[in-house]
């Protein structure tokens, strides 16, 4: 999510914020685990397991409000559809074999 600054400089804040399928412990541990938890503030870090994407991205809006530039990027149709709904842009990535085997060995999936 990048927002423009107010005093019209070509500076731009960019917020990393991450959706997941998974459990929120769950995701915060996988986070750790990859050291990845200094890119993600735990106030950006949000759980699609009891919500739809499309709720997490609603609330993620109204957060960062509507001068923000959204991009969600992804491997899931529920998440494309969320973006398209919002009229968010959308890249889709897709792990190779490999990546998707060494995840399944440390019990992750390509939806979290």
């Amino acid at each position: 999510i990048g927002t423009g600054s107010s005093t019209g400089s070509s500076t731009r804040i960019v917020s990393m914020v991450l959706v997941s399928a998974g459990q929120l412990v769950g995701t915060l541990g996988k986070l750790l685990l990859f050291g990845l938890d200094h890119h993600f503030p735990l106030d950006c870090v949000y759980s699609a397991s009891k919500a739809s994407k499309l709720d997490c991205f609603a609330s993620i809006a109204a957060r960062f409000g509507p001068d923000a530039a959204y991009v969600a990027v992804g491997d899931g149709a529920e998440e494309m559809r969320a973006a398209a709904a919002l009229g968010w842009g959308f890249v889709k990535v897709a792990l190779s074999p490999a990546a998707a085997a060494g995840a399944s060995r440390l019990g992750g999936s390509s939806n979290s």
